[in-house]
């Protein structure tokens, strides 16, 4: 049976779904070996853009009542930058060996991070 990648590309014109069009169209091993964790993982994309358009779009609304919105809005951030530490910490953790190449970032990114 051929993986939806596949039945589009037979679609198309194109039988073999091998090569440069996995390549053009971004999809690694990982993502074509797995469809599944692909799907899921552009689901929490999108829910995640969707809560947050929702959460400023109520942020707006409440910070209009407040004398400092940039105070309120500094310490929701904070804190909800602290959770992604502490889960992060948790779930890969650096100081596990096994984990440790999650935390290290390749020279490339390390510029883009800067």
């Amino acid at each position: 049976s051929e993986d939806a990648l596949g039945t589009v590309e037979a679609a198309a014109g194109r039988a073999d779904s091998s090569g440069p069009t996995r390549s053009r169209l971004g999809l690694d091993e990982e993502a074509t070996a797995h469809p599944q964790r692909h799907v899921v993982g552009v689901s929490f994309l999108l829910t995640g853009c969707a809560l947050m358009a929702v959460y400023l779009t109520l942020q707006q609304r409440v910070l209009a009542t407040y004398p400092h919105p940039q105070a309120v809005t500094c310490c929701t951030y904070a804190v909800g930058g602290a959770l992604m530490v502490v889960t992060a910490l948790v779930l890969e953790p650096p100081w596990n060996p096994a984990h440790a190449t999650q935390w290290a970032l390749p020279p490339a990114a390390r510029w883009a991070v800067v």
